[in-house]
């Protein structure tokens, strides 16, 4: 407060000539010279903190999340999708999401089921979803039930005793056995 009040009488002696001026106009200046040198370093701390704000408010959440999406994955509306090159059963494909902090597709919307039909799966993808040998539901790897008003699945006959598990291809939805071998699509939230 001494540098500022120092620095304000500096200020003051360089805009007033002391013949010229009563005490009374002394004071009446000193104030108005202090005054406007707090104004202006208050719009100068204003000025810098708008500036701050602003460039991280020019950011969208998805240029934040790009840096966040492993190579070779595609990033959409708030996730990270990767689309294997290899094939494998439904379960160690599960197994390669699992290990990389995802699970396969879980198609939450008709926007994202747009976007992955987008991609032209040919050949045929696993997703995240099954169900078990009795008929069950179909149930996502996040443990929700699936509401068939998303999408219908087309399902293939399988043994008995087998779960079912869906794949995506460039004719929609299709279930059969997890034992045969696809690509598939992990994804995971950000």
């Amino acid at each position: 407060m001494v540098n500022v009040l120092k620095w304000g009488d500096a200020l003051i002696q360089t805009y007033i000539d002391p013949k010229r001026v009563t005490t009374e106009q002394g004071i009446r200046q000193k104030v108005t010279v202090l005054l406007l040198s707090a104004l202006v370093g208050l719009l100068a701390i204003v000025v810098i903190i708008l500036v701050a704000l602003l460039s991280q408010r020019g950011k969208t959440s998805e240029e934040k999340a790009v840096v966040q999406c492993m190579d070779d994955w595609i990033l959409y509306r708030g996730k990270c999708y990767y689309m294997s090159h290899k094939i494998d059963t439904w379960n160690k494909s599960q197994n390669f999401c699992k290990s990389h902090n995802s699970s396969l597709a879980i198609i939450n919307d008709e926007k994202e089921m747009s976007f992955l039909h987008l991609l032209k799966c040919n050949p045929p993808y696993w997703i995240g979803l099954s169900r078990t040998h009795n008929n069950s539901g179909w149930v996502w790897t996040d443990g929700t039930f699936h509401s068939e008003t998303t999408f219908q699945i087309l399902k293939k006959p399988t043994h008995h005793l087998e779960s079912q598990h869906v794949f995506l291809n460039s004719d929609g939805f299709k279930s059969e056995s997890g034992r045969y071998l696809k690509k598939w699509i992990c994804s995971k939230r950000l």
